[in-house]
């Protein structure tokens, strides 16, 4: 994917990775997300907290056991275990980050607007506001996730 990066103005290629939409009943699935440019969006109460709500607004929409998760100032790990077919990594990814998204980039624009050309980057004809980085909620293979708990 071409963006570009407004701060700088310069053009940047991402390689986008994508989850398996396909779900293995049975497997834990590790989820990393990282925040735009390694920002330390999660370094304050608030974000967290935003986090932390939507993981249960996730686990209320979706049938998944959240085994375990871990927040960094600039990044999370989320350890999940979907119980049914429809509970899809593409799905729960996006019922834990969208919502965490859209309250911070409305935090700064209210609050602190001097962020928005940070994290404002230009795909063709239309702006975006990245609060995660994109590409990078990757989904650890069930047999590697086994090798690394054991």
């Amino acid at each position: 994917m071409r963006m570009r990066d407004t701060a700088t103005g310069k053009p940047f290629f991402r390689k986008v990775r994508r989850s398996p939409t396909v779900v293995e009943l049975g497997h834990a699935y590790e989820l990393t997300f990282s925040c735009y440019h390694r920002y330390q969006f999660l370094s304050r109460d608030r974000t967290r907290q935003w986090f932390v709500d939507a993981l249960a607004e996730a686990r209320r929409e979706l049938p998944f056991d959240l085994w375990a998760y871990v927040i960094m100032p600039e990044h999370v790990h989320v350890l999940v275990y979907p119980r049914a077919k429809e509970a899809t990594v593409g799905l729960i990814r996006s019922a834990i980050k969208e919502p965490v998204a859209r309250k911070a980039i409305a935090y700064l624009k209210e609050n602190a607007p001097e962020w928005l050309p940070k994290i404002t980057v230009r795909e063709g004809q239309r702006e975006r506001r990245r609060f995660w980085q994109p590409g990078v909620a990757m989904t650890e293979p069930p047999s590697r996730l086994k090798q690394s708990i054991r």
